[in-house]
């Protein structure tokens, strides 16, 4: 199984790594088909997207079963067998006949469209950062690179007549962002997304809330709509925001603060206090507007 993901790394990449990565493999497959004598893609055409989506851990992509490109193109796999993409370069410099089998191509021009293939892989393993000590690809990707927040992402692209899909492993992707270079000269911290970072895009519910207080049932039981229920919470204590747990549960307190308006909202003004870290405010009046 290869093994390009360091162990433990948590990788999610912002729209202007993938980007760049969709400008690449756009460089590489414009000058390979320059070179063959077949019509590069649109400048849209090709899109990276993650495996996984980061805000969420689920997968953006449905699974596929991938293939390894070969030993030129080590941690890139296409979703389609070898001998199908092979098949599309015979058509397009041969122009083989449409009913022609996928299962490859023969002879002469099979060997050529071969080559060409061979052309396109190391192309595309050079403009994504090739490692010459990564280990060499053998079947489908393992777990290191499928699994959620591993940094792989999927490529969409044009190819000849048809389209392509390409999973680029983490490391790759690293690779292109500056992140790290071969791992025989780089710290495996580098490779490493903080916790934050990662988990940046994902939504968070908070809760402010008053102190408990206690009304006997008969109280309860006699409350009307337009009652005032006085709490035992001072107006100059302030409440309490938690965070809740990522179970929808309510997790750990998050920070204090006094209750105003801001934008035609209740809003919470934080300030902080000297001493040891801890969020809270001086109390604003309730019809006060940050």
């Amino acid at each position: 199984m290869t093994d390009l993901a360091s162990p433990g790394a948590l990788r999610a990449w912002s729209a202007a790594v993938r980007t760049r990565v969709e400008d690449r493999v756009r460089a590489a497959l414009g000058g390979w088909g320059e070179a063959w004598g077949v019509a590069g893609p649109p400048a849209d055409a090709v899109r990276c997207e993650p495996l996984f989506d980061a805000a969420t851990g689920r997968a953006a992509r449905k699974p596929a079963q991938w293939h390894p490109l070969g030993d030129a193109a080590r941690g890139i796999w296409c979703a389609d067998a070898v001998a199908a993409h092979v098949a599309e370069i015979a058509r397009a410099l041969f122009a083989v006949p449409l009913g022609y089998g996928r299962s490859g191509a023969s002879g002469m021009a099979g060997e050529i469209a071969r080559a060409a293939w061979d052309d396109w892989a190391g192309r595309l393993s050079t403009a994504l950062g090739d490692d010459p000590l990564a280990p060499l690809a053998e079947t489908a990707p393992g777990g290191d690179v499928l699994g959620p927040w591993s940094g792989a992402v999927v490529v969409a692209a044009p190819w000849c007549a048809a389209s392509i899909a390409l999973l680029v492993a983490g490391d790759r992707v690293a690779r292109v962002a500056g992140e790290d270079g071969p791992r025989s000269a780089q710290p495996h911290a580098r490779g490493v997304t903080s916790v934050w970072r990662a988990l940046a895009g994902r939504r968070a519910r908070l809760h402010a809330e008053l102190e408990p207080f206690e009304l006997d049932l008969g109280a309860i039981a006699g409350l009307r709509v337009g009652d005032v229920v006085r709490t035992t919470h001072a107006l100059e204590k302030p409440v309490a925001v938690q965070l809740d747990g990522l179970d929808g549960r309510h997790g750990s307190s998050l920070c204090e603060g006094f209750l105003g308006t801001s934008r035609g909202a209740r809003a919470i003004e934080l300030l902080p206090l000297p001493g040891p870290p801890q969020a809270t405010a001086r109390a604003p009046g309730p019809d006060s507007k940050p």
